[in-house]
């Protein structure tokens, strides 16, 4: 039905903004050729392989001019001269909601707090170890100087009792007590921007980089560190964080 109806409007170009991390729904149209144009942009910043998508917006960091890169998109480029990635907070209304402090969120008061508001399946093990190390490091540092960091702690999503448990097991083999990991549900937008600018950084996830967290995160205040790694998924954030001049925050390893 949804096909048949772009057919009837005669359409003349057709844009994906989810690509495979959409529903199949999408995916099942646009193989159906129901435009003459079809373009994928913005979820998925990889290839498609498809040869019903043909052509993909992107920028020089998503798809460096690199031959070992480019070689694997079936698509031809669009190149947007800086990033790709559009985002806006000027429709939020921020002013009717509650501005709870740290203490309400289970947050020091004092200490510096990491955070990742990002889904909990885009932490790796590797990345969540790294981590783990930092803090620790840190809150042993402070506490032999008796400065306000040895409270430092990691913010993260909670995303069930299981993820919790094994996380704070995880950083209990690091020497690290249950008050290290503090854990919120997932909040409204207008509530989630705010208890954000609580934060002293935010921890990008290397394997799959934030995207709309990601310029949340910039928009409230926060500084970001991102790694750029050789894939696709992996540059969205270092791209957006050298768009607003904070490049230095994110490092290219490979």
């Amino acid at each position: 039905e949804i096909a048949a109806s772009i057919v009837e409007d005669e359409l003349d170009i057709l844009i994906d903004l989810c690509g495979y991390t959409g529903t199949s729904k999408v995916s099942e149209i646009m193989a159906r050729r129901v435009s003459p144009i079809q373009i994928s942009y913005m979820g998925f910043p990889g290839s498609s392989g498809a040869s019903y998508i043909d052509y993909l917006v992107c920028d020089p960091v998503v798809v460096p001019d690199i031959h070992e890169i480019r070689k694997h998109y079936s698509e031809y480029l669009i190149k947007m001269p800086h990033c790709y990635f559009v985002n806006s907070h000027q429709y939020l209304n921020t002013h009717g909601i509650s501005r709870l402090g740290r203490e309400e969120y289970g947050l020091p008061k004092d200490g510096f707090v990491f955070c990742c508001h990002s889904r909990p399946d885009k932490i790796d093990p590797y990345t969540f170890k790294s981590w783990l190390r930092a803090l620790s490091k840190l809150r042993s540092q402070a506490s032999t100087q008796k400065s306000k960091d040895s409270q430092a702690v990691i913010w993260l999503l909670k995303s069930g009792d299981e993820m919790e448990t094994n996380l704070r097991q995880l950083a209990f083999e690091y020497g690290l007590p249950t008050e290290a990991l503090v854990f919120s549900n997932v909040a409204s937008r207008d509530e989630h921007l705010h208890r954000l600018s609580l934060a002293d950084v935010f921890l990008d996830t290397p394997s799959y980089n934030a995207h709309t967290v990601g310029c949340d995160t910039l928009y409230a205040g926060v500084p970001m560190i991102s790694l750029l790694l050789p894939d696709n998924d992996s540059k969205n954030t270092g791209d957006t964080c050298q768009d607003v001049r904070t490049d230095k925050l994110a490092s290219r390893v490979g």
